[in-house]
This record gives structure tokens, C-alpha cells and sequence, in this order.
């Protein structure tokens, strides 16, 4: 018994071991032929066991396969061959007449991939009207899909031969081409419709771009908007000045870049008056959009400039310079930095400066330097972005130091002691001449001589002395006379 089984068992092994240089190709007993090409499978049962061989089609007699009964022949495939194809044999068992079945084949039947038609239910139509599409394709094996090429969203998509229809309520953002593609390794299919929808700008979502952007001075920078509208829009820029209220300011032609469904604004070397808010207006016929896009600052202030001394000592030195551009910021701080005898630069002192002081410059007086030294210095600032440049630097030298002087009145205080003593004299003088003139009157000199003496003792100026010697040489000539 064991050995029947045996024989049984090679017998079908051989049978399974088929030799066709026609075939295409053999997987697992599942047979892939190009539409086209010949086919043939043969079918090798035991010689001594078979009366008759022939083969079935999906389990129907299909005598025309016949080949000297074993050999299922195609000279010319086609779609309609594709199926299941089984290979019985006729056999005497014991005296009894069984039909075994020695083969099946899965023919697979593939041909180029196309598609056969795309219809829209209209060419133009209104926002919002119900617009249809279908499309029909075929092929095995097959990828198709339906999109729209601007915006390459996918409608439909699928692995089979198929025909559908989809319908959808227009908006702006559905104009566009549209393409029904199939493809495989045979052959790849497109056929495309363009639909246009009749609708007022609006923004295209699917090429978002920012409406804010920061920078520094001297940056280039592009503003770009991309829309849906039909008809074609007109672009306009503006910008809102604070020198003209507020109001809005068109941007001349030539810093704009247009095209039918967007717009860029080019600023180039950006400076402090390009800071700010922009408007672009997009307009056609069935309405109007605005768009606002902000440029804000951002980075480290300029630097100082006009560095210069305005006040030098010989251990003191007292700094001017105007304030750089700060992009808005509450605060900078500004360091001060010295060099001499060849030393490397070091900060010598910080000062701030706040955005809500009105002055454009700053001053500053570094103490404790040695006379007779010359000096560098150099300021720069810094906020919370980092440091500027330098300012230009200045060089000097300081006074040497002042020799030790007694100390001495004031030129101005001498000249004031002056001034006031000569009134006193004129004062005394006029009090003189009224006393002796009294006492002349009395004819008594004994208190004039008095007075002369105490002012001899006082010690006038010699401009004084002058005058009292006078009026002593005329009180003596008034006593000789009286005598």
C-alpha cells in the first residue's frame, strides 16, 4: 500500500512539472500573460493510467482548447481568455473508470492601462452650482485617480478598471484643470478638463504665506499673497503712514510683482521708514479683498555715531555722541570703552538710554584719568537682540597736571575789593570835606586833626594819602592866617 502512494506521489509531482517555453510567466499556478501574446500550458499525465485528457474553463467544456488533447494553446490572447483553466485525465483504477484533475491554471490577461473618457457638466459655472464629474477607466493591472492640477487635491483614486461620477457645490478654490490619469507598466493615461468658476477674490489657502515678518536694517524681504478669482484681479499696494494720518499710501508699480493669481511687494535695504503695516487690495468685478501684512524690527540698535569730546581736563573727559536706531525698544545701553599705551580695549563705564527721553544724543564724563596720557575711545550699544558696531573712535591727550599756587583771590574778586574801596575812600573824602568845612565855620581845628591822624593810622592807598596831605597843607595856612 505504502508503495502505491509513493508511485501515487511522484506521479503527481510530475504531473505538476509542466515545460512551456510559451508560457509568460508561472506564480503558484497563477499565469500572467500580455494581452496579445501566445500562450501554452502543457498538461503530462501518467501515459498508462489515461484513456483521454481534456480541459475545462471555469468548470465548462471547452473543446476549442484542445490540442492533441493534453495542450491548452492560445496563439492571440485576449481580455476575454482571462480565468480558471483545469486539466482532467481519464483514468482505469482497479477495473473503474475516474477523471483526476492534474492541473489548474489562473490565467491572468494584462493589457495597457487608459482611460476612455472625462466629462464635466460644465465648462463655467457660478460659485456655489452643482458641478459634476466622471470619468471612466480601464486596464489590468491598474492606479488611476481624479485631481485638480493647481491645487493637487485628489478626488477619487483607486487599483481596478472603473467608471464613476462625483459632484460637489463649486467654490473658487475648484477652478482649475482637471486630470484623470491610469497607469501600470504597459501604459500611462491621461485626459484632462478645464473648469472655470466665476467668483470674487479670496485667499488661496492652499499656498499659505505670513502676513508678519521681522527684520533688520539693511534686510531684503518679499510680501507674497496668492488668491482665487475669476475674473482676473487687479493688485494694489498701500501702506499707512503716520505722516499722512494713517491713511493709506500707494506703493509705486515697480516694487510689485503680479501675476494673474498673485502678487508680491520687493523691500529692499530695509530702513527705519519701512517698519509698519501693508495693505494689498485685490479687486475684480464680483468684489474686493484686502489682505494686511506687518513688518516689525528686530536686532541689535545701530551704532553711535559722532563720537567727539566736548569738555577735556587733565584727569577728566566729558563724551558726546547721537543715539543709533533701536527698532523700538524701550531701552539700550551704551559701553564705553578706553585704550592707552598700547593696552587692549576695556569698558570703563555703562549708561542707558530709554526710548521715552526726547534727546537724540548722549553725554558722559569718565573721571580718574592720569594727566599728560593720551587716550582712545570708542562707545557702542546693546538691547536684547546684541551689540552694535563701534562709533567712530577719538583720540587726545589730557592736560598736564597744575603746578601748586599760594592761594590768591580771583581776578573778578579783586577787581569787586577794588571798586568797593574806592567808593569808601570818595565816601570819606566827602565826609571829610563837610567835617572841616564845619569846623572852619567853628574855628576849631582840634577835632579835624584828629580825624587826620586816625585816618594816617587806618593805612589808605597811597591815592588817598595824596588828598589828606592836600587838605593838611591847607589847615596849616588857615592857622597862620588866624594867627
Amino acid at each position: 500500500m505504502w508503495r502505491s502512494v509513493a508511485i501515487a506521489f511522484v506521479f503527481f509531482l510530475h504531473i505538476l512539472q509542466t515545460n512551456s517555453q510559451d508560457i509568460y510567466r508561472i506564480d503558484n499556478q497563477n499565469i500572467s500573460v500580455v494581452e496579445g501574446h501566445a500562450f501554452r500550458y502543457i498538461c503530462k499525465p501518467p501515459v498508462t493510467l489515461t484513456r483521454r485528457i481534456w480541459w475545462q474553463k471555469n468548470t465548462t467544456d471547452t473543446s476549442r482548447f484542445f490540442t492533441n488533447g493534453n495542450i491548452l494553446n492560445f496563439l492571440n490572447t485576449s481580455r476575454q481568455d482571462a480565468g480558471t483553466y483545469s486539466c482532467f485525465a481519464e483514468t482505469v483504477r482497479e477495473g473503474i473508470l475516474t477523471n483526476i484533475t492534474m492541473a489548474i491554471i489562473k490565467l491572468n490577461i494584462q493589457y495597457p492601462a487608459k482611460v476612455t473618457q472625462l466629462w464635466v457638466s460644465a465648462r463655467e459655472i457660478d460659485q456655489y452650482r452643482t458641478l459634476s464629474i466622471s470619468c471612466t477607466v480601464e486596464g489590468n493591472p491598474v492606479d488611476f485617480k481624479l485631481l485638480n492640477v493647481e491645487t493637487q487635491r485628489q478626488l477619487v483614486s483607486g487599483d481596478a478598471a472603473v467608471s464613476f461620477t462625483i459632484s460637489m457645490n463649486a467654490t473658487c478654490i475648484d477652478e482649475g484643470t482637471y486630470a484623470c490619469t491610469a497607469n501600470n507598466f504597459l501604459n500611462n493615461s491621461t485626459l484632462t478638463q478645464q473648469v472655470y468658476v466665476w467668483c470674487p477674490p479670496q485667499i488661496d489657502n492652499w499656498h499659505p504665506y505670513p502676513n508678519m515678518k521681522y527684520a533688520k536694517l539693511g534686510d531684503n524681504l518679499t510680501f507674497d499673497l496668492a488668491v482665487w478669482a475669476d475674473p482676473q484681479p487687479e493688485f494694489t499696494w498701500f501702506k499707512s503712514e503716520w505722516w499722512n494720518h494713517w491713511l493709506p499710501t500707494p506703493i509705486p508699480s515697480d516694487r510689485q510683482n503680479n501675476t494673474k493669481l498673485t502678487t508680491s511687494l520687493k523691500i529692499q535695504n530695509v530702513g527705519p521708514s519701512d517698519f509698519g503695516n501693508y495693505t494689498v487690495m485685490v479687486k475684480n468685478r464680483l468684489g474686493t479683498l484686502n489682505s494686511t501684512f506687518n513688518l516689525q524690527p528686530q536686532g541689535p540698535p545701530e551704532p553711535p555715531s559722532n563720537l567727539r569730546i566736548v569738555n577735556l581736563t587733565s584727569t577728566t573727559v566729558t563724551l558726546d555722541w547721537f543715539i543709533g536706531y533701536n527698532y523700538f525698544e524701550d531701552s539700550q545701553t551704551f559701553a564705553i570703552q578706553y585704550s592707552y599705551q598700547g593696552l587692549p580695549f576695556q569698558t570703563i563705564a555703562y549708561t542707558v538710554y530709554y526710548s521715552n527721553q526726547v534727546e537724540y544724543h548722549m553725554n558722559y564724563t569718565v573721571s580718574y584719568l592720569s594727566p599728560d596720557t593720551q587716550y582712545f575711545f570708542r562707545v557702542y550699544s546693546s538691547n536684547r537682540y546684541g551689540n552694535s558696531d563701534f562709533s567712530n573712535t577719538v583720540q587726545f591727550v589730557t592736560y598736564g597736571a597744575k603746578p601748586w599756587y599760594a592761594p590768591s583771590l580771583d581776578t573778578k574778586m579783586i577787581a569787586a575789593v577794588s571798586v568797593v574801596g574806592g567808593l569808601m575812600i570818595a565816601i570819606l573824602v566827602v565826609i571829610s570835606v563837610w567835617w572841616i568845612r564845619r569846623r572852619r565855620n567853628c574855628k576849631g581845628v582840634t577835632s579835624f586833626t584828629w580825624l587826620l591822624k586816625q585816618v594816617e593810622r587806618s593805612g589808605l592807598t597811597r591815592s588817598t594819602q595824596k588828598h589828606i596831605d592836600e587838605m593838611s597843607s591847607h589847615n596849616e595856612h588857615l592857622q597862620n592866617e588866624q594867627s
